[in-house]
């Protein structure tokens, strides 16, 4: 399969976009997303977040960025209108749903939380593949 470095490139071309942190889960060093970053084998999307040069990038990146640093999020409200094409309004701010309790990773991003019950957070939620990432989305129904 080769070494753990071209381990990890076809790794992140596969999965889409990656973090530091999940490599580690894979048993893989976290430092090789920015070594290949550097021979320009992957680009930074976001902090911290990493895809292959050249991928593809959908309308939903930013979907994809905010449920990639927020895991275990749904997409909700504007974010999810405008991911089912229900409006043309582009939020300026991702909006998450999160379970109460749930724990809220610090990040950069322009993002909107929403915090509810566990049976209404858990109601409703949709999967679709999105640049290679499990996205959370709550149904048209529920938005």
């Amino acid at each position: 399969m080769g070494t753990k470095l071209e381990q990890t490139r076809q790794l992140v071309e596969r999965v889409g976009v990656m973090r530091p942190s999940d490599l580690t889960t894979r048993g893989l060093p976290e430092d090789y997303l920015l070594r290949l970053y550097r021979r320009g084998e992957l680009v930074r999307v976001g902090r911290g977040l990493y895809s292959a040069a050249g991928a593809d990038m959908t309308e939903h990146h930013d979907l994809v960025e905010a449920v990639t640093r927020v895991p275990g999020s749904v997409v909700c409200l504007l974010s999810a209108l405008r991911f089912h094409h229900l409006t043309t309004q582009n939020p300026h701010e991702v909006w998450l749903a999160r379970a109460r309790g749930a724990a809220m990773p610090r990040t950069d991003l322009p993002i909107r939380v929403l915090w509810t019950s566990e049976p209404a957070f858990s109601a409703g939620v949709e999967q679709h593949e999105v640049e290679g990432i499990e996205l959370r989305v709550y149904s048209v129904a529920k938005t």
